[in-house]
């Protein structure tokens, strides 16, 4: 089937759930993975282009004052994959979560005529499948492009950010699900998180 696209859906602000949200660090070298719980990590067979729209939408959804268009454009040939189902979910909140500020500071500065829009993109490229979640917010400067996955480094400071989000979302990304996290930022632009992990985790 070819790639499915929702595109433009607005939604009235944002409202994070940060209960669902939490991470927790990966396992002790050498010990199974476990999840935010402090239980083993279990995989279990997933419909991956839904856990990442109901993912979006925990972090999205709810009541606000900041209409946000989201472009949703989803690789219905992925499949069914034997996923960590809650630590990807909380993977995926953070980084909508991290999209949410920069867009709403964003707004801040430009006001109303500022169009918050976030693009989610999944799709299969053979041996990895790739999840892609681009906002048009505030952006990172290029000269802290290298330190975004460094514990306890945070541009969000004043906003209660700890630092910790996107170093635990990798090692979740890395040490759980062996697969790869990437981030692309231009000041005043864009910023771009790339999820990629193994096709061979597909059950169907």
């Amino acid at each position: 089937m070819a790639p499915s696209s929702h595109s433009g859906r607005l939604l009235s602000g944002w409202q994070v759930r940060n209960s669902s949200a939490q991470l927790s660090p990966p396992s002790e070298q050498g010990q199974p993975p476990r999840s935010s719980s402090g239980s083993q990590t279990k995989r279990c067979a997933t419909d991956f282009n839904r856990l990442v729209s109901e993912a979006v939408q925990m972090a999205a959804g709810g009541r606000g004052m900041m209409p946000v268009s989201i472009e949703s454009n989803h690789d219905e040939t992925i499949g069914t994959m034997n996923l960590a189902k809650d630590d990807l979910t909380r993977v995926i909140i953070n980084i909508v979560d991290n999209a949410i500020q920069a867009m709403k500071e964003k707004r801040r500065v430009r006001g109303i005529g500022y169009a918050p829009r976030l693009e989610v993109t999944t799709k299969g490229l053979g041996d990895i499948v790739e999840v892609r979640i681009r906002d048009n917010g505030v952006g990172v400067a290029a000269s802290d492009l290298g330190r975004v996955f460094e514990p306890f480094f945070t541009t969000k400071a004043a906003y209660g950010g700890t630092g910790l989000g996107l170093s635990l979302s990798r090692d979740i990304i890395t040490a759980v699900h062996d697969g790869e996290m990437s981030f692309d930022s231009e000041l005043g632009e864009f910023s771009e998180v790339v999820l990629s992990l193994p096709a061979d985790a597909s059950s169907g």
